[in-house]
Protein backbone atom coordinates (compact mmCIF):
# COMPACT_ATOMS: atom_id res chain seq x y z
CA UNK A 1 0.00 0.00 0.00
CA UNK A 2 2.89 2.16 1.39
CA UNK A 3 4.40 2.18 -2.55
CA UNK A 4 0.60 2.62 -4.31
CA UNK A 5 0.80 6.10 -1.99
CA UNK A 6 4.28 7.16 -2.92
CA UNK A 7 3.26 6.63 -6.76
CA UNK A 8 0.08 8.26 -6.41
CA UNK A 9 2.10 11.13 -4.68
CA UNK A 10 4.60 11.16 -7.37
CA UNK A 11 2.06 11.17 -9.81
CA UNK A 12 0.06 14.34 -8.41
CA UNK A 13 3.15 16.25 -8.07
CA UNK A 14 4.80 15.52 -11.55
CA UNK A 15 1.18 15.86 -13.10
CA UNK A 16 0.88 19.24 -10.84
CA UNK A 17 4.06 21.27 -12.08
CA UNK A 18 3.26 19.73 -15.63
CA UNK A 19 -0.21 21.88 -15.42
CA UNK A 20 1.46 25.07 -13.88
CA UNK A 21 3.96 24.97 -16.68
CA UNK A 22 1.75 24.38 -20.02
CA UNK A 23 -0.26 26.44 -18.07
CA UNK A 24 2.02 29.76 -18.85
CA UNK A 25 3.75 27.97 -22.35
CA UNK A 26 0.38 27.20 -24.13
CA UNK A 27 -0.38 29.04 -27.27
CA UNK A 28 2.18 31.82 -25.65
CA UNK A 29 2.39 32.65 -28.90
CA UNK A 30 -0.49 33.74 -29.69
CA UNK A 31 0.18 37.23 -31.20
CA UNK A 32 -2.26 38.01 -34.43
CA UNK A 33 -0.98 41.23 -35.31
CA UNK A 34 -3.74 42.17 -38.42
CA UNK A 35 -5.17 44.99 -40.38
CA UNK A 36 -8.75 44.86 -41.76
CA UNK A 37 -9.98 47.37 -44.35
CA UNK A 38 -13.46 47.68 -44.83
CA UNK A 39 -15.42 49.67 -47.21
CA UNK A 40 -18.47 50.87 -46.35
CA UNK A 41 -21.61 48.39 -45.93
CA UNK A 42 -19.46 46.16 -45.10
CA UNK A 43 -18.32 43.43 -42.19
CA UNK A 44 -14.71 42.28 -42.83
CA UNK A 45 -12.03 40.15 -40.52
CA UNK A 46 -10.43 37.43 -39.03
CA UNK A 47 -11.03 33.78 -37.57
CA UNK A 48 -9.31 32.62 -34.50
CA UNK A 49 -9.13 29.87 -32.78
CA UNK A 50 -9.17 31.01 -29.35
CA UNK A 51 -9.92 30.41 -25.65
CA UNK A 52 -9.30 32.22 -22.33
CA UNK A 53 -8.95 35.84 -21.41
CA UNK A 54 -7.39 37.40 -24.78
CA UNK A 55 -5.89 40.73 -24.82
CA UNK A 56 -7.81 42.89 -27.77
CA UNK A 57 -6.58 45.91 -29.25
CA UNK A 58 -7.91 47.90 -32.27
CA UNK A 59 -7.26 51.14 -33.91
CA UNK A 60 -8.11 52.97 -36.92
CA UNK A 61 -4.66 54.71 -38.57
CA UNK A 62 -6.83 57.91 -39.33
CA UNK A 63 -9.22 58.31 -36.55
CA UNK A 64 -12.16 56.93 -38.75
CA UNK A 65 -15.24 55.62 -36.46
CA UNK A 66 -15.51 52.06 -37.11
CA UNK A 67 -17.40 49.24 -35.00
CA UNK A 68 -15.86 46.07 -33.66
CA UNK A 69 -17.45 42.65 -33.16
CA UNK A 70 -16.38 39.56 -31.57
CA UNK A 71 -19.18 36.53 -32.72
CA UNK A 72 -19.03 32.99 -32.63
CA UNK A 73 -17.76 31.01 -35.83
CA UNK A 74 -21.25 30.79 -37.22
CA UNK A 75 -22.37 34.49 -36.44
CA UNK A 76 -19.07 35.35 -37.98
CA UNK A 77 -19.02 33.43 -41.27
CA UNK A 78 -22.87 34.52 -41.90
CA UNK A 79 -21.82 37.95 -40.91
CA UNK A 80 -19.20 37.60 -43.45
CA UNK A 81 -21.24 36.29 -46.18
CA UNK A 82 -24.11 38.96 -45.39
CA UNK A 83 -22.13 41.78 -44.56
CA UNK A 84 -24.30 42.79 -41.56
CA UNK A 85 -23.81 41.73 -38.18
CA UNK A 86 -28.34 41.88 -38.11
CA UNK A 87 -29.22 38.61 -37.16
CA UNK A 88 -26.32 37.56 -34.97
CA UNK A 89 -25.30 37.29 -31.35
CA UNK A 90 -22.09 39.55 -30.77
CA UNK A 91 -20.13 38.00 -27.58
CA UNK A 92 -18.89 41.73 -27.78
CA UNK A 93 -20.14 44.44 -29.58
CA UNK A 94 -18.64 48.45 -29.91
CA UNK A 95 -19.81 50.74 -32.04
CA UNK A 96 -18.58 54.52 -33.34
CA UNK A 97 -15.34 53.76 -32.41
CA UNK A 98 -11.77 55.02 -33.28
CA UNK A 99 -10.10 52.55 -30.59
CA UNK A 100 -10.36 49.76 -28.82
CA UNK A 101 -8.10 48.15 -26.01
CA UNK A 102 -9.44 45.48 -23.71
CA UNK A 103 -9.39 42.36 -21.65
CA UNK A 104 -11.60 39.66 -23.99
CA UNK A 105 -13.07 36.86 -21.58
CA UNK A 106 -13.39 33.88 -24.05
CA UNK A 107 -14.41 31.17 -21.34
CA UNK A 108 -15.37 28.24 -23.78
CA UNK A 109 -12.69 27.74 -26.25
CA UNK A 110 -13.39 27.71 -30.04
CA UNK A 111 -12.91 29.65 -33.34
CA UNK A 112 -14.48 33.32 -33.00
CA UNK A 113 -14.53 35.97 -35.63
CA UNK A 114 -12.74 39.29 -34.97
CA UNK A 115 -14.97 41.46 -37.26
CA UNK A 116 -14.75 45.16 -38.20
CA UNK A 117 -17.44 47.72 -40.14
CA UNK A 118 -17.14 51.72 -40.72
CA UNK A 119 -19.69 53.05 -39.04
CA UNK A 120 -19.21 55.95 -42.02
CA UNK A 121 -19.52 55.83 -45.85
CA UNK A 122 -15.48 56.12 -45.59
CA UNK A 123 -13.45 52.79 -46.22
CA UNK A 124 -11.72 52.28 -42.61
CA UNK A 125 -8.23 50.00 -42.14
CA UNK A 126 -8.19 48.96 -38.66
CA UNK A 127 -4.98 47.77 -36.97
CA UNK A 128 -6.05 44.24 -35.13
CA UNK A 129 -3.77 42.97 -32.17
CA UNK A 130 -4.97 39.87 -30.31
CA UNK A 131 -2.50 38.69 -27.39
CA UNK A 132 -3.10 35.64 -24.93
CA UNK A 133 -3.31 36.61 -21.10
CA UNK A 134 -1.13 33.70 -19.05
CA UNK A 135 -1.36 32.07 -17.42
CA UNK A 136 -4.12 29.88 -17.82
CA UNK A 137 -5.99 30.16 -15.36
CA UNK A 138 -7.87 26.71 -15.63
CA UNK A 139 -4.86 24.80 -15.97
CA UNK A 140 -2.60 27.06 -13.14
CA UNK A 141 -5.52 25.93 -10.69
CA UNK A 142 -5.89 22.21 -11.31
CA UNK A 143 -1.79 22.17 -11.13
CA UNK A 144 -2.01 24.02 -7.95
CA UNK A 145 -4.55 21.87 -6.35
CA UNK A 146 -2.88 18.68 -7.73
CA UNK A 147 0.25 19.83 -6.33
CA UNK A 148 -0.89 20.87 -2.85
CA UNK A 149 -2.81 17.38 -3.01
CA UNK A 150 0.84 15.89 -3.40
CA UNK A 151 1.99 17.74 -0.70
CA UNK A 152 -0.56 16.87 1.83
CA UNK A 153 0.54 12.79 1.29
CA UNK A 154 4.13 13.35 1.36
CA UNK A 155 3.35 14.90 5.06
CA UNK A 156 0.80 12.43 6.34
CA UNK A 157 3.35 10.02 5.27
CA UNK A 158 6.06 11.64 6.84
CA UNK A 159 4.13 12.35 9.87
CA UNK A 160 2.66 8.40 10.45
CA UNK A 161 6.56 7.99 9.84
CA UNK A 162 7.33 9.88 12.96
CA UNK A 163 4.54 8.80 15.06
CA UNK A 164 5.37 5.40 14.55
CA UNK A 165 9.29 6.32 15.35
CA UNK A 166 7.73 7.79 18.56
CA UNK A 167 9.14 11.27 17.67
CA UNK A 168 5.46 12.71 18.20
Amino acid sequence: MSQVLKQARNLLTVTGVTLLLVSFILNSGLAENTDVIAEPDSCRGFLLSMGGPLTLTAAEETGKSFSLYVLAFQDAVMCLQESSVNHTSPFLSRENITHFSETVPIIIPGVYGILVSPTGNETVAVGIVVGRVLPQLGLAMYGVLLITVGIFLQVTKRLGRAKASGVI
